[in-house]
This record gives structure tokens, C-alpha cells and sequence, in this order.
């Protein structure tokens, strides 16, 4: 299974990233992970390769493309891989 986690926080990378490898050994599915830092970066990396599985941050630190405009990007684009938003943001009241 080709997992493409796109964070731009290192914490949550190496968290996420643990995460996955426990549950893969736990389930004996081999997982290749791939760690991309920008919406854009996702773009190139989808040109060229696929993935079973998009972990995709909502915010990316007040940068034009987020989480959300990524996605319905790639739908648009005819990329049909699921995806799993996540975020560290906390609304308070």
C-alpha cells in the first residue's frame, strides 16, 4: 500500500508516520510511505507516481493552496485516490 502523507510539520510527520508502520505490522499490509511538505509538491508527485491512500493537512501556515483547495484540485483532475484530512488547528470559543 503506497500511503502519501503531505504535512508541513515535522512533529506530525514522524508522529503520523509511526502511527502507520504500528498499524502495518499489527495487519501485516507492507506500507511504502511517501512524505511531501506542500500541496504543490503533491501536484508533481501525482503526475508521475500513485498512491493508495492521501493523508492531506487541511492548513499549510496561511499559504494560498490549503488542504481543501488541494483536494477538490485533484478531483478535477480525474485523481480518484481517498483521502484523509487531518489538522492541528483548535477553534476556540
Amino acid at each position: 500500500m503506497k500511503v502519501l502523507i503531505c504535512e508541513d510539520n515535522h512533529y506530525w510527520i514522524e508522529t503520523i508516520q509511526s502511527l502507520i508502520s504500528k498499524w502495518s505490522i499489527q495487519r501485516l499490509v507492507k506500507c511504502e510511505l511517501f512524505c511531501l511538505s506542500s500541496p504543490h509538491k503533491v501536484i508533481d508527485y501525482l503526475k508521475h507516481n500513485d498512491a493508495d491512500v492521501l493523508i492531506l493537512d487541511i492548513s499549510f501556515g496561511g499559504k494560498k493552496l490549503d488542504g481543501m483547495k488541494l483536494a477538490k484540485y485533484l478531483r478535477l483532475k480525474g485523481h480518484n485516490v481517498p483521502i484523509i484530512f487531518i489538522t492541528e488547528n483548535i477553534i476556540r470559543a
